[in-house]
């Protein structure tokens, strides 16, 4: 999914849905725990950061 950094609202974040907490949160995770901001970082998000849905990855 597609959602707006808690921290920078200009940033996008780019995240897989690991979990609900309830019906008014969700925790995000990234694929690199080593180096990912995610809720481990800022903890769950309410879902309307989240903005879409990823269709297509492109390798560089």
């Amino acid at each position: 999914m597609v959602l707006r950094d808690p921290d920078d609202e200009d940033r996008w974040l780019v995240k897989r849905v690991a979990d609900t907490i309830g019906s008014d949160r969700v925790m995000v995770l990234g694929d690199n725990a080593d180096r990912s901001r995610d809720s481990r970082a800022f903890g769950p998000v309410v879902p309307q950061r989240i903005v879409g849905k990823v269709w297509l990855r492109l390798k560089p």
